[in-house]
């Protein structure tokens, strides 16, 4: 369940907020929940901790940009 995950990686954030594999993971989650602002916010604080050269950026960018081109189902 997608706010069960929330929970935990908000806990881990709350443990080491440089997690940046949480993050992405996070990240990940609030664009299942539709919080695509929140989601930019996670791709930020990867930024802040690792550039645009790590892993968990490419990953968490890449998932950002497939969500804005999917078309939304709302009217």
């Amino acid at each position: 369940h997608v706010h069960d995950a929330v929970s935990y990686y908000r806990r881990a954030l709350t443990i080491n907020p440089d997690y940046t594999v949480a993050r992405a993971y996070f990240g990940e989650a609030l664009l299942q929940m539709g919080r695509l602002d929140r989601a930019k916010h996670q791709l930020d604080e990867i930024y802040r901790r690792c550039g645009k050269g790590c892993a968990e950026y490419d990953e968490l960018s890449q998932q950002i940009a497939n969500y804005q081109q999917t078309p939304s189902s709302l009217p």
